[in-house]
């Protein structure tokens, strides 16, 4: 599956499932449950970019099982313990890309590993009893700060 695709990586994808037995389908816009059913049913899902902070669909696609390939953007290393859980990746090493999805592709108990692995740390990491909590806490250091600066001035 792949969304986002300039017509050189359409073109690319087409060729590849020319070429090979994956399954791989081309989406446009599609709701996000949509989107969801799909990670669930994914193997790898492969996030490149030179810029991006945590993707949100890594995020989602990891907690659904699919096995994470990514770049090594803004805090990806907290989330992928990188040849376990999955794999970081330069976002300009076409090489290493390729080699990492073809270790995911055959290696079933790696992938099988690093599910139950980014299963239980979404759980932890995202649990939304949790991230209230730590953003009641954000707020509060931000109220205070800006007490403290109203006071002084």
């Amino acid at each position: 599956m792949t969304f986002s695709t300039s017509p050189e990586v359409l073109a690319r994808v087409n060729e590849l499932k020319n070429f090979s037995n994956l399954d791989i389908s081309v989406l446009g816009h599609c709701a996000h449950d949509m989107m969801l059913r799909m990670f669930g049913r994914a193997r790898v899902h492969i996030g490149i970019s030179a810029s991006d902070a945590i993707s949100t669909s890594m995020l989602e696609s990891l907690a659904l099982g699919a096995f994470p390939i990514q770049t090594d953007t803004s805090c990806c290393t907290e989330w992928i313990k990188d040849g376990k859980s999955g794999f970081i990746v330069p976002h300009n090493d076409v090489d290493v890309i390729a080699d990492r999805l073809r270790r995911a592709l055959k290696d079933d108990t790696l992938v099988d590993d690093a599910s139950a692995i980014n299963w239980a740390t979404a759980k932890a990491r995202l649990d939304s009893d949790k991230l209230k909590l730590q953003a009641i806490g954000l707020y509060d250091t931000i109220f205070a700060n800006i007490e403290q600066t109203t006071t002084v001035s």
